[in-house]
């Protein structure tokens, strides 16, 4: 089936809506991250803005658990280990 540019407007209207909809954070956001980025196992924990604040993950040089907290700039405020 072909669609027609009546109705390839239809759709990029409708995925402009959608991206709207996200960027005023009218569908909620990732609020948790549980699994792997970058091949780093971690648990992020975010704020209603999708921000993240807690992020446990294991390191991959040390092979060791590390735990970070991080303020409003994204800077590290706290950690542990130290």
């Amino acid at each position: 089936m072909v669609a027609s540019k009546k109705d390839s407007h239809k759709v990029d209207s409708i995925r402009k809506l959608l991206v709207d909809a996200q960027n005023r954070g009218d569908n909620g956001v990732e609020r948790m991250f549980i699994g792997s980025k970058d091949e780093v196992a971690q648990i992020q924990l975010k704020d209603k803005k999708g921000v993240v604040k807690a992020k446990l993950y294991i390191d991959n040089t040390t092979n060791e658990a590390k735990l970070e907290f991080y303020g409003e700039k994204g800077e590290v405020i706290g950690s542990f280990p130290k």
